[in-house]
């Protein structure tokens, strides 16, 4: 969030340097973009999987798409770390930025993007979002 640029501007310089990168699911810039940037590097996709099947195979199918090689399966939040400054200030993501890779999905009228009404933004979404039910089915 320090640039709009930043993940793009990562993904490039990763390219130039032949040096892997990960993207998370969560990252303000789509996987699309990265793997336009990136298209000489090695790519791995931290997966958040979502409480919602279809938007998981989704997802993937559109990871694969660009260019990632393997995903990273993220299975240590089942909730967010107690971040104080978020919840005192209500992170929000600031406008323009909002989670790329599920864009698509808030279109649809699926709420995924990152509010704070009472509390931390990002809290609520994964309390709200996340899927914690792991197992070898999902993956």
């Amino acid at each position: 969030m320090a640039t709009a640029s930043g993940e793009e501007a990562s993904a490039k310089a990763c390219n130039k340097t032949k040096t892997p990168l990960v993207l998370s699911s969560w990252a303000t810039t789509s996987n699309e973009v990265i793997g336009a940037a990136a298209p000489d590097t090695v790519k791995v996709y931290q997966v958040y999987p979502s409480k919602i099947h279809a938007v998981n195979a989704d997802i993937w199918a559109r990871v694969k798409n660009s260019g990632f090689s393997a995903l990273a399966l993220t299975t240590d939040t089942q909730l967010l770390g107690k971040r104080l400054n978020d919840t005192r200030n209500r992170f929000s993501l600031p406008h323009p930025f909002r989670m790329e890779n599920f864009a698509k999905y808030m279109e649809q009228g699926e709420e995924t993007n990152v509010k704070g009404k009472e509390g931390s933004g990002l809290a609520e979404f994964v309390k709200t979002h996340k899927n914690n039910e792991i197992s070898w089915d999902v993956i």
